[in-house]
This record gives structure tokens, C-alpha cells and sequence, in this order.
């Protein structure tokens, strides 16, 4: 992407999605990320995207670079999954900012903790209690 980006982003986000693509004559993984931006007046808009062999960190670090490059300075919230090297070239780049988790992947994180918990009651265990007056009512 060629054109400016506006010097403050408030917050951006960090997403990738892994696709098979034909390489010669075999199909390997390729990362697609994206990068979208809240701009001050709560417009959204794609700031980039790239294709990588991996989501590593070299990766983030290289699309934030573009993303200075084209006038980005300042950034307050990095959302993304809860990879390292995301989070390690968000606060390389942009020093400033916090990083948090974006919900779906706290879900899914939430998810697997509590299967993975010895004691924690399975949700067909916790008897039903019968609530209102049975006419559908609370």
C-alpha cells in the first residue's frame, strides 16, 4: 500500500488467516495479515496487509515499519491474537502503546483452560434448577 496514513491511529488491529497457495508444484501454509485501523473520528479502514511464509516476528515488525513509513507515529491499543511476535514488534515499533487480546481469542483461550482443569464441574454435572412459575416467566 502506497498512500498516507494519518499520524494517530488510536487503536489497531492484528489479525491473520492461513491459506494453501500453489508454490511450483506443491501447496504450502502462507499467512495472509491484515492490519485495520480506529482512526480519532471512529472511521475504520485497512492500513495493510501482507503475505508471509509465517507469522513470526520479523513479519509485524516489517508491516508496522511500512506503516511509519507512510506517517503512522503514534498508536494506543495493538489488538491481536496472543502471539509473542506480534506483541514483541507492536511494542518495538510503537513503545507507547498497550497490547491486549481481542476477545474471540480470549474465548477460545478460556476454553481450553477450563477443559484442561482437573476440578472444574462440566456444565452437564450442575444440577438444572427450575426457575418462575413455569408459564415462561423469570
Amino acid at each position: 500500500m502506497e498512500r498516507s496514513v494519518d499520524s494517530y491511529i488510536p487503536h489497531l488491529f492484528v489479525d491473520k488467516s492461513y491459506f494453501k497457495v500453489r508454490d511450483g508444484i506443491k501447496y504450502v501454509n502462507k499467512a495472509f495479515l491484515v492490519v485495520a485501523g480506529i482512526r480519532k473520528d471512529e472511521y475504520r479502514e485497512i492500513l495493510g496487509a501482507r503475505v508471509a511464509d509465517a507469522e513470526h516476528e520479523l513479519t509485524g515488525e516489517g508491516i508496522f515499519s511500512d506503516m511509519k513509513d507512510r506517517g503512522l507515529t503514534k498508536v494506543d491499543l495493538v489488538i491481536s491474537d496472543g502471539h509473542a511476535g506480534i506483541q514483541s514488534a507492536a511494542s518495538r515499533m510503537f513503545p507507547s502503546s498497550s497490547w491486549q487480546m481481542c476477545h474471540v481469542h480470549v474465548r477460545q483461550e478460556a476454553v481450553v483452560w477450563i477443559a484442561e482443569q482437573p476440578d472444574f464441574p462440566s456444565v452437564w454435572d450442575v444440577p438444572t434448577v427450575a426457575c418462575g412459575s413455569g408459564n415462561g416467566t423469570v
